[in-house]
């Protein structure tokens, strides 16, 4: 959420797993994420959590966990530099294992 150097993304890449990475042949692939999919209009992305995640303390990680993590990154009060990244892009947890990104425009109509 703060990340802003390479020194500081590189640390937290290997402190937090995040929903996806790319492995060893540049694809993308789950870290936390089960599996994701995109719509037709490259609008929404919906990714389904791996089962049974759990924080260090045991405690199961949902995708409410997800989902209050980008909502901060959109608050204007937590001041995170990828609020602006973030900005029109709506996102939700419909069930416990699964989180719904939904994009302001399709990736063609944005600006360059």
């Amino acid at each position: 959420m703060y990340a802003t150097s390479n020194a500081d993304t590189t640390v937290s890449r290997l402190v937090f797993a995040g929903l996806l990475k790319y492995d060893d042949k540049n694809q993308l692939t789950g870290e936390l994420a089960k599996d994701y999919s995109v719509d037709a209009n490259g609008i929404t992305y919906t990714v389904h959590l791996r089962p049974n995640l759990t924080w260090q303390d045991g405690q199961p990680l949902t995708s409410a966990d997800v989902l209050y993590t980008y909502q901060t990154i959109q608050n204007p009060d937590a001041q995170s530099p990828l609020q602006n990244s973030w900005k029109g892009v709506i996102v939700s947890a419909p069930d416990p294992q699964t989180v719904v990104f939904k994009a302001a425009q399709s990736p063609g109509s944005l600006p360059a």
